[in-house]
């Protein structure tokens, strides 16, 4: 972790703009690059299957009663303010795009639907998505697919948060 909050830390010159991938993209990096390695500097860096469900489990634990716990008392306020429109068009927002890339996945691409499933997770970066996906099958091709595509999205939700806080 120590690694990835330094590696977040450097600012990256883009033009006028000094780009920084802060805390959760420094991190994610310097894990990528650890595990991708595997042993560097005579630690090993990979964990087994079952220490990386327990690590996962309890950090989705560690993330989720906070959130559960902040957003409940806003609720009722939101929906006397804004009513159901409001819920109907984040639903809109939020199913659209997810029911296209569904069937594109898998009547055009011919790509296997728990696959999908965990490549939708992991671009919304959703690790409640991807438990959730888990607790249905013994498969680990949701994992596998999250962790493809999670990555990738978590960086571009950075870089562009960054560029679009510069404008």
């Amino acid at each position: 972790m120590a690694i990835g909050v330094l590696i977040g830390a450097l600012a990256i010159p883009l033009g006028s703009i000094q780009l920084k991938l802060g805390l959760t993209g420094g991190v994610l990096l310097a894990s990528i690059f650890l595990s991708w390695k595997g042993k560097f500097a005579g630690v090993i860096w990979n964990l087994s299957s079952s220490a990386n469900r327990i690590l996962r489990q309890f950090g989705l634990l560690m993330f989720l009663t906070p959130v559960g716990l902040s957003a409940g008392k806003s609720l009722l306020p939101a929906i006397e303010e804004h009513g159901a429109i409001l819920f109907i068009y984040g639903a809109l927002i939020t199913l659209i795009p997810m029911i296209v890339t569904v069937l594109v996945g898998r009547f055009i691409l011919k790509i296997n639907f728990l696959s999908i499933l965990g490549a939708l997770t992991g671009g919304m970066t959703s690790t409640p998505g991807l438990s959730a996906t888990d607790s249905m099958t013994e498969s680990e091709a949701p994992q596998i697919a999250y962790a493809t595509v999670y990555p990738f999205s978590l960086v571009l939700i950075i870089v562009i948060a960054e560029i679009m806080a510069t404008l």
